[in-house]
């Protein structure tokens, strides 16, 4: 230093560094839309109902939860001659498994059907308000994917149904209703046809009690 300058010591003033806010685990493993898209929409097809002249009269959709396995509503196939599934640009014949009816829950075999089972949460993980994601075929329109959430647990005389404003059209019964981490919660069934967003989904817990209550 130069005689007579007196140096000031420097100071350094180290600001707290923020913190990043750490995504709770239900955070980190949810989905964007485009993800859950793209993860579950190869499982969900197109069902077709043939009468006796071969032709289709009624058309919805339906989940793959098992190898060649696909759940369906029963009131798409009830009355049809033949069945058949179309997935992948692909077309596949259909044979009835197990019905239950008063469920409005139907299972087909289709033999030789590439595509995979879904993932499968439980009714006991879900809560009114959080986002869900249905997947179908409305008005043929196959794969249309729809946003809402659960709007209500609803108890019906069959039993407690799931209430929601994702969006479903004649042709989404039988499809998948998935939650943000693309797992299916419930099968997209009927709508209030007098008002809008007025929709309903079976739960897929039921999957496990067909014919068995």
């Amino acid at each position: 230093a130069t005689p007579g300058v007196v140096v000031s010591p420097t100071v350094v003033v180290v600001q707290p560094r923020a913190e990043a806010a750490v995504p709770s685990p239900a955070q980190a493993s949810e989905l964007s839309p485009e993800a859950v898209y793209a993860k579950v929409a190869p499982s969900v097809v197109v069902v077709d109902s043939i009468d006796a002249s071969g032709r289709p009269f009624a058309r919805g959709s339906g989940v793959v939860t098992d190898a060649q396995q696909v759940v369906t509503n029963c009131h798409v196939v009830q009355r049809a001659v033949q069945i058949k599934v179309h997935s992948a640009g692909m077309e596949y014949t259909a044979t009835s498994g197990t019905s239950d009816t008063t469920l409005d829950l139907c299972m087909l075999q289709v033999a030789n059907l590439p595509a995979a089972a879904v993932a499968r949460s439980t009714m006991a993980k879900l809560r009114v308000g959080q986002t869900v994601y249905a997947i179908g075929a409305p008005q043929g329109l196959d794969q249309t994917l729809s946003q809402g959430l659960i709007s209500a647990l609803r108890e019906m005389s069959m039993g407690m149904v799931i209430q929601t404003s994702a969006a479903i059209s004649p042709g989404s019964s039988g499809g998948g209703l998935f939650d943000s981490q693309g797992r299916l919660v419930g099968i997209t069934t009927f709508q209030a046809k007098t008002v809008q967003n007025l929709n309903f989904a079976l739960p897929v817990d039921w999957l496990d009690t067909m014919r068995t209550r």
